[in-house]
């Protein structure tokens, strides 16, 4: 009788660990929204790559805001668009460095050179 109920008792123990694994295992791989959404934007504002490199040379990541920096750009507006859905948006900088006005997701930017081609891709399609 003793060996019957060690076999039952090692059952319900391997049953006990393969549930608990199981139950691990998934909430590991269950990554909320919001966390999938955050390491995609970390992914964009900290890993930028030089459009060219010399050969031997290892690419290295740059910032985004390093980047605006470099470029005496004073903010940019970003929208990423996934199936037709703004999956995510975030302004960067300054609309105004002399007043230091941040900018917001309804400052107004103009348009310049890109209006013509976007138009112009418009109308064709």
């Amino acid at each position: 009788m003793k060996t019957a109920n060690k076999a039952v008792a090692r059952k319900r123990l391997g049953l006990l660990s393969f549930t608990l694994a199981a139950i691990l295992l998934s909430s590991l791989a269950c990554q909320t929204e919001k966390s999938v959404k955050k390491s995609r934007i970390d992914r964009l504002e900290k890993g930028l790559y030089r459009a060219v490199y010399f050969r031997g040379e290892k690419p290295e990541k740059l910032g985004l805001v390093d980047r605006l920096q470099f470029f005496k750009v004073p903010g940019i507006s970003l929208a990423v668009v996934d199936k037709d859905k703004v999956e995510w948006f975030k302004t960067y900088g300054y609309k105004d460095i002399i007043k230091y006005e941040k900018l917001t997701p309804a400052t107004v930017f103009q348009a310049g050179e890109l209006s013509q081609p976007v138009t112009a891709a418009t109308v064709l399609a």
